[in-house]
């Protein structure tokens, strides 16, 4: 039984990597739409739970507080125009992730940008010199009062509409001597 529900698990997410046209794109947008949109909302789906986190989960939110979505890509399959669209219409952030081997697109998809530094030359253990931080406050700073960067790596051309953005950068590395020297920096 366990083994069947990983697999429906991977036939929904899983197979989206080799492109988002006709069914794959319904399934995305099926999927984004079962996404709740508040803490009341998640809290009634979160009740559905199995056994395994009873008396582990808090289910009573005790403010109603929206909640935001974000996507992670990592296969150039989603470098499309329709997946931008799909994205905006749903109000779902795309990761900015700069990795490697990882598509790294800054299409501005909702109202907040989350962006993921996951190493200059290799996934999760490189660090970054200063000069890539630099660069990447500055993009920071362009999102963050409604501008683009300069070097922005658009699917669309045309940027969305000009408004501030709250932002988050997470430095992901699993070296620790990168880690507290980048977030020391000025």
């Amino acid at each position: 039984m366990r083994e069947h529900r990983r697999e429906n698990i991977v036939k929904a997410t899983g197979d989206i990597r080799i492109g988002i046209s006709g069914w794959r794109y319904k399934r995305l947008e099926t999927f984004f739409k079962l996404l709740p949109r508040d803490t009341k909302a998640a809290a009634r789906l979160a009740s559905r739970h199995d056994h395994r986190l009873d008396n582990r989960a808090e289910l009573r939110p005790h403010v109603k507080m929206p909640l935001r979505h974000a996507l992670e890509i990592r296969h150039e399959s989603f470098r499309v125009q329709e997946f931008i669209h799909l994205l905006r219409e749903h109000d779902i952030a795309l990761v900015c992730a700069d990795a490697v081997d990882w598509p790294r697109l800054m299409d501005i998809t909702s109202d907040f940008v989350y962006v993921r530094l996951h190493g200059s030359e290799v996934l999760y253990v490189s660090g970054y010199e200063d000069v890539d931080i630099d660069a990447w406050a500055c993009r920071v700073a362009a999102w963050a009062t409604g501008n683009e960067p300069s070097d922005a790596e658009c699917v669309i051309r045309k940027p969305a509409a000009k408004r501030k953005h709250a932002t988050s950068t997470c430095i992901s590395t699993m070296t620790r001597r990168y880690a507290p020297r980048l977030m020391r920096k000025p």
